[in-house]
């Protein structure tokens, strides 16, 4: 399976119909995975300035 390239048109369209449809929905209608819609919309926001917290339990500390 290859990578797919999300143009900047698409992930504004996701985001938007993000307001209105699951994710399930969504992998339905691009062809994908949920796995990917979520992933899309995840990355968006870490590189926008999110940062997770310390405190979540899906936040894994790195060993260094």
């Amino acid at each position: 399976m290859t990578a797919r390239k999300w143009t900047d048109e698409k992930l504004n369209e996701i985001k938007e119909k993000k307001k209105t449809m699951s994710a399930t929905q969504l992998a339905k209608e691009y062809n994908t995975t949920k796995s990917s819609i979520l992933g899309l919309l995840y990355r968006d926001k870490l590189k926008h300035g999110y940062v997770p917290p310390v405190n979540s339990k899906y936040t894994v500390p790195k060993n260094m």
